[in-house]
């Protein structure tokens, strides 16, 4: 699965980076920043590709619990899964029982002119209504959590979605590590709103 070996490439590139910049440091020598600039850049635009063609293997796993164990379980992660099963279970099949894994798929959907561009794009009439009354209170979506067992026997992100996941937000949570390293070489490129990424200019 393609998702697999940019997540081994992204593990590997980290370990020789963190020898080269030792190594240097060892040696005395300099290093090409503009070409590990460039290797950055090139995980960036791979594991933008995979995400934007459905890969959910970057993802992370939270646990969705009954709803008795929620205090405020519609500002708990439970309200998600209360979304796939009005909303969702109808087209994808239902969740599996309680308790159960979810992958958390970040969404760039917060503010109403944007929750709107959203509704405004299904083209699925009965789909829209449904979904729209269930989040008729709210003025954004920032996440859905999707169970383990769907996301697979789908193949990856539902359709309705894939175009509003916040894949600038997912390539910076995946490759923290070497921007730690960058930034240990005095390279800051990135910023707390993710506006710019390394892909960006190299």
């Amino acid at each position: 699965m393609r998702g697999v070996k940019i997540a081994q490439l992204v593990r590997d590139f980290t370990d020789r980076l963190m020898r080269r910049v030792l190594d240097a440091l060892y040696k005395r020598d300099t290093l090409d920043a503009p070409q590990i600039l460039k290797e950055v850049g090139d995980i960036e635009r791979s594991l933008h590709e995979d995400i934007t063609q459905g890969g959910w293997l970057w993802l992370t796993k939270n646990s969705v619990k009954d709803e008795s164990v929620y205090k405020t379980p519609d500002s708990s992660i439970y309200f998600y899964h209360k979304l796939w099963e009005e909303c969702l279970s109808a087209k994808y099949g239902e969740a599996p029982q309680l308790p159960y894994k979810a992958y958390k798929v970040t969404l760039d959907l917060d503010g109403k002119k944007k929750l709107q561009g959203f509704y405004d794009s299904l083209e699925d009439e009965n789909f829209k209504a449904v979904i729209m009354n269930f989040l008729k209170d709210k003025t954004s979506l920032t996440s859905i959590y999707i169970p383990t067992d769907m996301m697979e026997a789908i193949g990856g992100v539902p359709k309705e979605f894939l175009p509003y996941v916040d894949v600038r937000q997912l390539i910076n949570q995946n490759l923290r590590s070497i921007y730690a390293i960058l930034e240990s070489l005095g390279l800051f490129i990135l910023n707390a709103k993710t506006t710019r990424l390394v892909s960006d200019e190299h």
